[in-house]
């Protein structure tokens, strides 16, 4: 099982003030404790990839589509993944779970 803690949202209620705080004071260097970059790929290797955007690293791949990742978007709350490909399904990803929730 993936460690999720990367994943939780922490630019949020009384973190996001004390982000913003920071900002003012820092810059925008000062944020980088606050808020993370992710980048999410999918493609024909039938894989979702999650990598850490500062570094590359990668952080975790998400199997169970059966051909072409065609694409992908997150939900409002930073919470779900949705993929679309050419197996013809539309999967809903849990992120702080890193499983899959619901196949449609």
């Amino acid at each position: 099982m993936m460690n999720a803690d990367f994943l939780k949202h922490k630019f949020t209620g009384e973190a996001r003030l004390q982000a913003l705080k920071q900002l003012n004071q820092e810059g925008k260097e000062g944020m980088g404790q606050y808020y993370q970059w992710f980048i999410l790929t999918g493609s024909r290797d039938k894989l979702i990839k999650l990598f850490l955007g500062q570094t590359g690293e990668h952080l975790h791949s998400f199997i169970g589509h059966d051909n072409w990742v065609r694409s992908l978007s997150l939900h409002p709350n930073g919470k779900y993944l949705y993929s679309a490909s050419d197996d013809k399904t539309l999967r809903i990803w849990d992120l702080q779970y890193g499983k899959e929730k619901k196949k449609i």
